[in-house]
């Protein structure tokens, strides 16, 4: 059985969604990928039901975007296990902080005894949030590996022969603006984020873990730790509908 390894994850930036973001029904966790004392409140619900009774930490792409990220939803995509779970779901509870700032322009008149502060902008807020994934057999190794291609592709511009003439996808189109849930309406619901950048480790203290696919054999079971989600307000508003 391989060890558990830690996945650590900083996001930077977030904002909330105007308005109700019509959604596929998310599924729970496989059987497999559920963690011993871990129950899967998920079930098959009408979207709204199942956000509100789903409390676990997810990043996903918007509502339409999912095969242009995930690919085809057939065993030919590596992050085919995304479709089951909605996104990339966190299998345990994660730690989350938060901080919040207010920038201020300072006055100084001369000859005074204080300074004068002029309201300028508040930036985006920022989040820190340290998870654990596991890879102790081989569903969850191929779990872990499509955790790690989606934040390869969130990071990039649309290039290649995905994005040739006659898709719908332009090339050169921006890194997608991805969508942050956990903990229920009044907390981390729906916001959308963006991936700044991401930082992949390879440790020498964890068993790895064969995953089998159509493509050339790869190995799974790190520990990843991905850097800076940081929110554009106006890129969310780039498309609507």
């Amino acid at each position: 059985m391989a060890n558990n390894f830690l996945t650590k994850l900083t996001s930077k930036g977030i904002d909330v969604v105007a308005g109700k973001v019509t959604d596929t029904v998310i599924q729970g966790l496989p059987n497999e990928l559920v963690p011993t004392g871990v129950s899967d409140k998920t079930s098959k619900k009408t979207t709204a039901t199942a956000q509100a009774d789903d409390f676990r930490v997810r990043i996903r792409p918007k509502p339409g975007r999912e095969s242009s990220i995930y690919g085809p939803r057939d065993k030919s995509s590596l992050m085919l296990p995304l479709y089951n779970t909605g996104g990339v779901l966190f299998p345990y509870t994660p730690t989350i902080s938060a901080n919040f700032s207010v920038e201020y322009g300072v006055i100084s008149p001369v000859h005074s005894i204080m300074d004068f502060y002029a309201y300028m902008r508040t930036p985006s807020p920022e989040f820190t949030i340290s998870g654990q994934f596991s890879a102790q057999n081989t569903r969850e190794a191929e779990y872990c590996l499509s955790v790690i291609h989606f934040f390869r592709t969130v990071t990039k511009m649309y290039f290649g022969q995905d994005s040739y003439k006659g898709t719908s996808i332009p090339i050169g189109l921006s890194p997608p603006v991805l969508l942050l849930n956990g903990y229920g309406t009044y907390m981390l619901n729906n916001l959308p984020v963006i991936i700044k950048n991401y930082t992949i480790e390879l440790p020498n203290n964890v068993d790895y873990v064969k995953v089998n696919l159509q493509a050339p054999s790869t190995s799974a079971g790190v520990l990843i730790q991905i850097n800076q989600l940081i929110h554009q307000p106006h890129l969310a508003m780039l498309k609507k509908g």
